[in-house]
């Protein structure tokens, strides 16, 4: 009697089939695992940027900011007197005078595309001294400095970044805007 030594074609159809319906459960949830992911590494640009822009400041004991760019991108010296609040690029600036007159960019980033921006409710970035806590005119900066979010995710869609009295830096992740 002979033996064989191989699978029938009843038995490969199976284990392809067996394949195709668990590929069809794990894409979607490995699409949203993607997504999770990118927005946690963009947070995690933006709070690397306000960090370093308060340890610069404590450093060189000057003002160093956090900001988007104005109408000309191209010079990022001046950047921070920008009003727009949808960040798709932003620098980290060791400031020197009043008007950004040599001024230093420290670092730079862009944010991937996640099909939304982040959205920053600072509008003049994140400023700080140089004793290390951000301020603005009105007094110490507290509460959201940043929400990064995807409308693609259904929830867990936003990454808060929050700052505290003390200058403080956080990410929380939420359903649904910032407070």
């Amino acid at each position: 009697m002979k033996t064989s030594n191989g699978f029938t074609l009843v038995e490969l159809m199976l284990a392809v089939l067996i394949i195709a319906f668990l590929a069809t459960i794990a894409v979607p949830g490995f699409k949203e695992l993607t997504l999770r992911n990118k927005l946690t590494a963009s947070a995690n640009e933006v709070l690397k940027s306000v960090l370093l822009a308060r340890a610069e400041a404590v450093k060189r004991n000057t003002t160093v900011s956090t900001c988007a760019p104005g109408a000309d991108t191209t010079v990022w010296a001046t950047a921070c007197d920008g009003t727009d609040t949808t960040w798709t690029s932003w620098a980290t600036i060791a400031r020197n005078g009043n008007n950004g007159t040599g001024s230093s960019v420290l670092a730079s980033h862009s944010l991937d595309d996640l099909g939304g921006q982040v959205q920053i409710q600072n509008a003049s970035g994140i400023t700080f001294s140089g004793d290390g806590i951000a301020m603005t005119g009105a007094g110490p900066v507290v509460g959201t400095i940043a929400d990064i979010y995807s409308n693609e995710l259904d929830s867990d869609n936003h990454r808060c970044v929050s700052i505290t009295g003390g200058s403080a830096v956080r990410i929380v992740s939420q359903d649904g805007a910032c407070p």
